[in-house]
């Protein structure tokens, strides 16, 4: 990815913290230079230029974050893929399935798991990864949510501004 006219990948002195500031908002990475943070570095630029250089609104913080919905599914589908007494690999798939997005998203709400954050996945991990998170049987079904969705919110945020 072309780093021109980016938000630069910072480091606050104070902490040892990486950083970036998007519209005067602050992100924090994590340890700088730890292969974590230039992770949620990549991750929030791949959404900022797929949002057309915009920031999406901030969202309530009452709700559940995607670490304990992957949790709640996980103990659900281990109780659910279970034959002769036994779990059984569909479960092994399942915690693959979700690593990456638990791994990128874990400490966002479920709310914030959008379009961007789809095509971010998409992007990084290919199309057949994010066709298997989203359980669709085509591929084709997966690119045409992304875009239908992608398309969806960027005529939402026109609408609200």
């Amino acid at each position: 990815m072309a780093r021109k006219n980016l938000p630069g990948y910072l480091k606050h002195k104070a902490t040892g913290q990486a950083f970036c500031v998007i519209s005067g908002r602050f992100f924090y990475l994590g340890k700088y230079g730890s292969k974590a943070s230039r992770e949620e570095y990549e991750r929030i630029i791949g959404e900022y230029l797929n949002n057309g250089k915009k920031l999406p609104p901030l969202r309530n913080r009452t709700e559940i974050t995607i670490e304990e919905l992957a949790v709640k599914f996980l103990e659900y589908t281990e109780g659910y893929y279970v034959q002769n007494g036994r779990v059984t690999e569909t479960f092994g798939h399942c915690k693959l399935a979700i690593g990456p997005v638990v791994r990128h998203y874990g400490t966002h709400f479920v709310s914030s798991f959008g379009p961007l954050a789809l095509t971010f996945i998409r992007d990084k991990y290919g199309l057949d990864y994010t066709q298997a998170v989203m359980g669709h049987a085509s591929a084709k079904t997966t690119e045409i949510y992304a875009k239908v969705a992608f398309e969806k919110a960027a005529e939402v945020m026109r609408e609200i501004g």
